[in-house]
């Protein structure tokens, strides 16, 4: 029987929450790597962001109601860092499938434990503040899934006609339920002219990808508009063996996971549900995806230097530094021509007050010309910087070796602890 207090709140040991910790962040390239993605990097604080998750659903959803999902290579790292959670709830993919069979896969384990729960999806590397407000529309979430049995989605209003996030069209207010609105539509992330019209109407709000329904009425919503991925799954589970905390064997999984249907539960769910709602966020948000993002969240000084580190800003305006704590400085390039921004260099001598910085090499302002004397030897030839997943940066960083007399070239957007700032350093081109 479901349990809810007379204030209409569900019961707390109903509430769960699945964290979809799957993803890459190849954006974050350097820091994020195969075995450190996004997720388990410091970007917002000084935990990473899946134990910031994790850590903002305290109060609201028990450490033993908390799943994570994640690629089967990232659990041990997964772990370590989240303590709090018991081992057999960071469920590890065999493959990538998307976010409907991930999210399936959730569902029977969280089924499994408690038939009548009430279950919120968030993405582990989001970037919510306050937590008071992220708790009360978390909470309102799970009473409005719980009382109309609708899929719950967050919308957040927009402050800017942003061309890369989806679209949520708010229908009719649902009747009963608050600030909650059925939802009228869904719309792929639009062109600027048409973000600019979503905006001026006030009907819109970004999809936040974040959610709340039962799990009972998840799971029927599957098997209805995903068949195929329902039975798949559901065969998978009737390998698992009795016990609460029983697990699906791992030959199981590997047999059939790795062939579900990849498809986005938003595609395969949401967009052919008729029984989607939407409430209105009242806390900021930010899916902080890509370096730039990071100049919001981060302490800026007065020409734009942000950095959540000690940082020496010389003719630098717009910078992004990332140092994992140690100290830089951007300044101009060793001709002084070249534009500043976008350019960390070493200064000499550094000030007192400043211990020894590393150097780290950011992009040039876009159309910058490099001249001959800040390019160094263009016999280097650009295709001879070594390949890393997520594509070639754009600069790169000669030391001079005064024992050799020669120039050792460097590349990346990185704090390499070998680069030493005794010697000489210059700017050089990766690619034409």
């Amino acid at each position: 029987m479901r349990r809810r207090s007379e204030s209409g709140v569900v019961a707390k040991e109903r509430r769960f929450a699945v964290i979809m910790a799957g993803g890459v962040g190849s954006r974050f390239w350097p820091w994020s790597r195969e075995l450190r993605p996004k997720q388990l990097l410091a970007l917002a604080g000084r935990r990473s962001m899946v134990a910031e998750t994790v850590a903002r659903l305290r109060g609201v959803v028990r450490p033993e109601n908390i799943l994570v999902v994640t690629n089967r290579r990232l659990v041990g790292a997964m772990a370590r860092d989240l303590p709090e959670l018991p081992r057999g709830s960071i469920l590890g993919e065999p493959a990538g499938r998307n976010t409907a069979p991930c999210i399936g896969w959730a569902t029977l384990e969280v089924l499994h434990r408690r038939p009548d729960a009430v279950m919120a999806v968030l993405p582990a590397d989001h970037v919510i503040a306050p937590r008071a407000k992220f708790h009360s529309d978390l909470l309102a979430g799970f009473a409005v899934a719980d009382r109309a049995g609708q899929l719950v989605t967050f919308g957040i209003r927009p402050t800017e006609p942003a061309t890369g996030y989806g679209y949520i069209r708010a229908g009719r207010v649902l009747a009963g339920h608050g600030e909650a609105r059925r939802v009228g539509g869904f719309v792929e992330k639009p062109t600027l002219a048409l973000a600019k019209r979503y905006v001026d109407s006030g009907r819109y709000y970004w999809n936040s990808g974040m959610f709340v329904w039962r799990a009972d009425v998840l799971w029927t919503e599957l098997g209805e508009h995903l068949p195929g991925l329902a039975r798949a799954l559901k065969g998978m589970e009737r390998a698992r063996k009795s016990g609460v905390r029983a697990q699906i064997p791992r030959k199981d999984l590997d047999r059939v996971y790795p062939r579900l249907e990849s498809i986005s539960i938003d595609y395969g769910v949401l967009e052919r549900s008729r029984s989607v709602a939407m409430l209105p966020a009242t806390f900021s948000w930010s899916d902080i995806g890509s370096w730039d993002a990071t100049a919001a969240l981060w302490p800026a000084d007065e020409a734009g230097n942000a950095s959540r580190d000690p940082l020496l800003a010389i003719d630098s305006a717009g910078n992004v530094v990332a140092t994992r704590g140690k100290r830089v400085a951007p300044g101009r390039s060793p001709s002084g021509r070249l534009p500043c921004q976008g350019l960390v260099r070493a200064v000499s001598p550094w000030p007192q007050a400043l211990a020894r910085p590393a150097l780290v090499c950011l992009r040039p302002p876009a159309g910058t010309a490099l001249n001959p004397e800040d390019q160094g030897d263009r016999s280097l030839a650009p295709a001879a910087a070594p390949r890393h997943p997520y594509g070639p940066p754009d600069v790169g960083i000669e030391r001079h070796a005064p024992k050799s007399g020669t120039w050792k070239r460097h590349y990346g957007v990185s704090t390499p602890s070998r680069l030493s700032l005794d010697v000489a350093a210059r700017y050089v081109p990766c690619s034409p």
